[in-house]
């Protein structure tokens, strides 16, 4: 049996953590009934917890504590039952460990076991290194704090749709930035304590454009958290064809009948997100004569019904494309395609 730990941060017993699990056991009775554990992790490590070996009248609690004898995480099951702390993040520092018998609960004895693996940072630390979100929904965790003050994450969806992305199981203060692909800051969430942060937005940039998370702390803070997000696409409007659009912004000037030319700002991606043309980034408007067949049927369509100043996303399946020929070292064969383009004149 260990020495009996104390009862408080200054005489708290030192646990020396690894990464295979090591379990100590210990009594706590009404003349003790709180057991403190001192943790110094020297690296990041995710730390796992059960205590267990419970009378069977007994209830115990177990918590654990930052280097101020803050609350990060506890386990109060009822009874006997074993309490479970899962998958914490320790960042190099002091914790503690606190385990409590409560009032009415026979004396008991317990064994507490504890592992910490080292685990590195999950996410990026500037807009340069920001870790992608590759699926429509997901979820992660991480931690922010002196040692690690902030962590970047990017998104980039094909088309305009509404994101929502929260911060949960927060532990101290935080906050929630969105940018946009220039590095714009879009919206904040601000919330004091440890209320949930969140950001719900519609995201209308260009087709396939990089949009940035940053989670921070506040002022002097350090916190774990957990995050959950989700991406609706936008419906859009089908034809009879197969062309699918969504529009984002309504021109107030005419619309083009077959013949005239038409000015127009596009930017064209696969449906990977990789992006093969753009006049955009050129900065050279394209134009061409509309409805004769001079750019591909799903533009003739897609853009015929489109006034100056409006801006369109056209989702073209192959056959409105470059069907199975593609476009050699530029678009694969039975490619569908997606193009950001905005009408900008008619002549």
């Amino acid at each position: 049996m260990a020495k009996d730990p104390g009862q408080t941060l200054r005489t708290a017993s030192l646990f020396r953590l690894r990464a295979t699990p090591k379990t100590v056991r210990e009594t706590l009775s009404a003349a003790d009934r709180v057991d403190l554990w001192k943790l110094t992790p020297k690296v990041r490590s995710s730390l796992n917890l059960r205590l267990s070996g419970l009378a069977k009248r007994a209830n115990a609690d177990v918590t654990l504590l930052n280097a101020a004898g803050r609350v990060l995480a506890s386990s109060r099951k009822p009874g006997n039952k074993v309490e479970t702390l899962s998958n914490i993040l320790l960042t190099p520092g002091t914790f503690y460990v606190r385990v409590n018998l409560r009032r009415g609960s026979a004396d008991t004895r317990y064994a507490l076991t504890l592992s910490a693996t080292p685990t590195s940072d999950q996410f990026g630390n500037s807009f340069e290194t920001a870790t992608s979100l590759r699926t429509a929904t997901g979820s992660g965790s991480d931690f922010v704090g002196n040692s690690d003050p902030d962590d970047f994450i990017r998104f980039s969806p094909l088309v305009a749709g509404r994101f929502d992305f929260t911060l949960t199981g927060l532990t101290d203060d935080a906050n929630l930035e969105l940018y946009d692909s220039n590095r714009n800051l879009i919206l904040t969430s601000t919330n004091s304590g440890t209320t949930d942060e969140q950001i719900n937005q519609r995201l209308t940039g260009i087709a396939g454009s990089t949009y940035y998370l940053r989670i921070l702390p506040a002022a002097g803070k350090e916190t774990n958290y957990t995050f959950n997000y989700a991406f609706v696409p936008d419906t859009p409007t089908r034809t009879a064809s197969g062309l699918q659009y969504i529009d984002l912004t309504t021109g107030n000037g005419p619309t083009p009948t077959s013949g005239q030319t038409v000015t127009v700002q596009y930017t064209g991606i696969l449906v990977d997100g990789t992006k093969f043309d753009s006049s955009r980034d050129r900065n050279q408007p394209f134009s061409f004569a509309i409805g004769t067949g001079q750019v591909i049927p799903g533009w003739d369509e897609g853009l015929s019904s489109m006034s100056v100043g409006s801006r369109r996303q056209l989702i073209i399946p192959p056959n409105l494309a470059y069907g199975s020929r593609g476009v050699p070292g530029t678009i694969p064969p039975n490619a569908a395609l997606i193009f950001d383009v905005e009408i900008i004149g008619i002549s």
